[in-house]
């Protein structure tokens, strides 16, 4: 530290042989008033760096000096001190992160995962403990939900299997009331809704739709023959005929006692002919066998009425098919007749031993 005048003059410094003498090197001011100060060393000696601040009035000013060697040790110095301290908070930054992720990084991603087999529906899946208490707290309270929703899983499964079972007997329950217990097929029942559906859809979108009324020739005197348990067999096997020749062209039902009905929706005296076709060739094949080895062919007569052109309202429709299918019985047996009355025509098939009798009704028209 040196104190000097304003001609540069040194008028104290330590060093009592610098006194008096002039202060050189190149001298730069700022704004501020203080002076960076450099001069050069001669001979082997270090330059002197420093700052020169303005003291009072008087022009003088104190100057501080600092050899070059001396600064850089300074910087030197303060540059290690930096970079030991930068390395230590690197290790602590790593060191906290390590400790960071396996305190609480670890623990929730091992919640997460564990969320994840849950919501894939692994319900038995379990989180386990975290050292770190407000994650274990997390975890337990989530296995927790886990156990309640496994329970509820299962109660809602043994419900949702009672209300299948219930859903099964109820259907079963619609079946049978719909179906006969005899034959498998519709029952008298159903068949008049399905009829009276089928009649007005026929009506209002003046699609046709035709019946047919089929019942077993002396059907009477085979069970007085042979018995009803025979009997059962022969309106069981018309039943399987009838399926097997309609397919899903037509709703099958036993009408009554030894008669059969068949309602063919979209079908006019053509696709209803086609039908009797299917059954000729399916009956001619069928025979009864009795318990006594009798073998006896199937004989059946069957009515034929069609919507709307034979009539328009149900009541109408089955008592068209009905008188059909009586007159047809009591006609004689032919191969083909054809009769002409009025508005009423009649055509009568005749395939013996199988005989089949349609008559094509056409009244109130």
């Amino acid at each position: 530290m040196a104190l000097v005048d304003r001609n540069g003059n040194i008028l104290s410094h330590p060093d009592k042989d610098l006194i008096l003498t002039k202060l050189g090197g190149e001298e730069k001011p700022s704004e501020s008033g203080v002076s960076s100060i450099h001069i050069p060393g001669a001979g082997g000696t270090d330059t002197l760096i420093g700052q020169a601040a303005p003291l009072s009035t008087l022009g003088w000013r104190v100057v501080a000096l600092q050899s070059s060697s001396e600064a850089n040790a300074l910087v030197n110095d303060a540059l290690g001190k930096i970079i030991i301290a930068a390395v230590a908070v690197v290790i602590l930054t790593v060191g906290g992160s390590l400790v960071l992720s396996k305190a609480i990084v670890q623990p929730i991603s091992t919640l997460v995962a564990g969320m994840r087999k849950i919501a894939d529906g692994n319900l038995g899946h379990r989180v386990p403990s975290a050292e770190l208490r407000e994650i274990d707290d997390l975890s337990a309270s989530f296995n927790t939900m886990a156990v309640n929703l496994e329970a509820s899983t299962e109660r809602l499964k043994g419900a949702n299997e009672e209300l299948e079972k219930r859903y099964e007997e109820l259907a079963d329950a619609r079946r049978q009331a719909a179906t006969d217990s005899l034959t498998g097929i519709y029952n008298h029942r159903s068949l008049q809704e399905m009829l009276a559906r089928e009649v007005e859809r026929s009506v209002s979108s003046d699609l046709p739709l035709a019946i047919l009324m089929m019942d077993v020739d002396r059907f009477k005197l085979f069970n007085d023959t042979y018995g009803h348990h025979a009997g059962d067999n022969v309106l069981r096997q018309v039943a399987e005929v009838l399926t097997r020749a309609c397919g899903t062209a037509g709703i099958i039902g036993r009408y009554g006692g030894d008669e059969f009905m068949v309602i063919l929706p979209e079908t006019d005296r053509e696709g209803a002919v086609s039908v009797v076709d299917r059954l000729l060739e399916d009956l001619s094949q069928e025979r009864v066998r009795t318990g006594s080895g009798d073998d006896i062919p199937l004989e059946v007569s069957i009515g034929v009425a069609v919507c709307p052109d034979d009539c328009k309202h149900k009541e109408e429709l089955l008592a068209c098919v009905e008188s059909s299918l009586y007159e047809v019985k009591q006609s004689s047996d032919v191969s083909s007749v054809t009769a002409q009355s009025g508005p009423s025509k009649v055509v009568l098939f005749n395939n013996a031993p199988l005989r089949l009798l349609i008559r094509w009704c056409r009244r109130w028209t």
